[in-house]
């Protein structure tokens, strides 16, 4: 029986009515307050990762569809000793789209369906606000990130996170992770922007800035979520 712990994490905002949100399925292996966390960790990007990426957003679990070899990929994390933590921008709560226990209910049955698979999700982290809210907890910013890292006592250097946009970059790397690009959802796109076939982006143009002109030739381009997987534990 799944059951869960709907909390409001401590991070706040100075521009956005909301607080980021956090569901937690009950599991032995969350730490108590205080534990070290030794297990590695892989923070993941939801939509376009885990499943397919609608442009007009997953609302229901009826719209929430798997991408191929996702939840392969998940279960090898498990097996290799690894927890996983979504992170992932659902400005379909501050649009009145989703309520909150709407979103939660969505992400029950997804972690549900990842253990029937044999993966585990430890948490899920997700913003609520719209871009234009300007908040710390949206990627690119690394504010969800470094809330868990808080929270599950992670070691952000050790860890990677796994996404389809530029932005999911951009968070990993302000967090300290090693980030890696896959190209389902907007990935395609984000790989031609990275590798200069589409110039003039502000994502590529921020990421030169933060973290030096060569970023975009040290970072792995995987062609999905399995693959990201497999080259981790490749490389471990």
């Amino acid at each position: 029986m799944s059951i869960t712990e709907i909390n409001l994490t401590s991070f706040t905002t100075v521009s956005a009515p909301l607080l980021p949100g956090l569901f937690v399925p009950v599991s032995p292996e969350v730490p108590a307050p205080g534990q070290v966390q030794t297990r590695p960790t892989i923070f993941i990007d939801r939509d376009g990762v885990i499943n397919q990426n609608r442009k007009e957003h997953v609302l229901n679990w009826s719209e929430f569809q798997f991408i191929e070899g996702s939840k392969k990929a998940l279960a090898l994390l498990k097996q290799a000793g690894y927890q996983v933590v979504v992170v992932t921008n659902q400005a379909t709560i501050e649009r009145g789209l989703l309520t909150v226990a709407q979103l939660d209910q969505l992400h029950r049955q997804m972690a549900n369906e990842i253990e029937m698979a044999g993966g585990q999700v430890t948490a899920v982290y997700y913003c609520p606000h719209r871009p234009e809210a300007n908040c710390d907890c949206r990627k690119p910013r690394p504010g969800l990130l470094l809330e868990a890292a808080s929270r599950f006592q992670i070691k952000l250097g050790d860890s990677w996170f796994i996404g389809d946009h530029l932005t999911d970059l951009e968070a990993g790397l302000a967090a300290g992770c090693k980030p890696i690009l896959v190209q389902t959802g907007r990935g395609q796109m984000a790989a031609e922007e990275l590798q200069g076939l589409q110039p003039g982006s502000a994502s590529v143009s921020r990421l030169a800035l933060k973290f030096g002109p060569s970023v975009s030739l040290r970072l792995p381009v995987k062609a999905d979520l399995l693959d990201a997987v497999e080259f981790i534990l490749a490389n471990r």
